[in-house]
This record gives structure tokens, sequence and C-alpha cells, in this order.
């Protein structure tokens, strides 16, 4: 039931409170407000909280997947589930992708070594694909080194 509504009936403040099974005091706090409260969910201490720090580090530094940080966290006497530290490194992911994202980019100013676009028809490399990486590409370009 809709406590401005039946206020706008001419119900009493003490009736109001036993239809709806609200508090006296929180009628008229209701009736005195032009809009409605949002909702909000009440933080509460997570499972994970010892751990975010770690799991942060670890994830921005090295990019370790969730399973493996799980593992981690676990061995340091985590007791929650897999899917806490999946959803907290969820969270992550956009910072660390942002992060990721480098150009390589030669005298020229054009694309470098770096540059993972289509492999030619001329490529000698049968290694190197359309969305290759940067070790299939480089490996290609340099068969006779071992290292970058």
């Amino acid at each position: 039931m809709d406590i401005a509504l039946l206020h706008k009936e001419g119900r009493s403040l003490r009736e109001i409170a036993t239809l709806t099974g609200h508090s006296r005091n929180t009628v008229p706090r209701v009736i005195r407000e032009k809009v409605p409260r949002a909702f909000r969910t009440p933080a509460r201490p997570s499972k994970l909280d010892p751990f975010k720090d770690y799991l942060r580090e670890r994830f921005l530094e090295h990019g370790l997947s969730a399973v493996r940080l799980f593992a981690e966290v676990r061995a340091m006497g985590f007791a929650g589930s897999e899917i806490i530290v999946r959803r907290f490194v969820h969270t992550l992911r956009d910072s660390f992708h942002a992060k990721l994202t480098v150009r390589f980019e030669d005298a020229a100013g054009g694309a470098g070594a770096g540059r993972l676009g289509p492999r030619s028809a001329a490529s000698p490399c049968p290694m190197a694909k359309s969305s290759g990486f940067m070790s299939l590409s480089w490996s290609c370009r340099s068969p006779g080194r071992s290292t970058p």
C-alpha cells in the first residue's frame, strides 16, 4: 500500500502505520519527503576484503586468470568460492586492458614491428595469422634469433 495515497485519502497516521506495517515514526517521514528514497543495499564486509589488495596487485602486474588467483588466495586462507574472485577480477579487467593498449611505431610514424594486421600473401611465415600474436609475428620476421 502507498503511504502517500492513504494520507491523501485522509487516513490517520496510526491507521496508515497499521495498514502498511510501518512504524508510526516512519509514516510522517515518508509523507514529508517529496520523492521516495532510492533503495540502497547496505555495504557488507566480504570474505574477499583481506585479499583484494593482493589480487589487484597480482592481476595488474601479471594479468593472471581468476582461476589462478583463486588458487593463490585459497592457499593463503581464503574461505570463499571461485565466483567471488571471478567477479572481483572482472572489475579489474577494464583498467588492465587499457594498460595493454600500446602502439609500436617506427621512425617514420607508421606501424612498425608491433603491428598485428592481416598477413600478406607474400609472407614467408605460415604461422602468422590475421589475428596473430606478437610473438608469432616476431618469430617469423626474425627466424635466426631465439629472443626478441
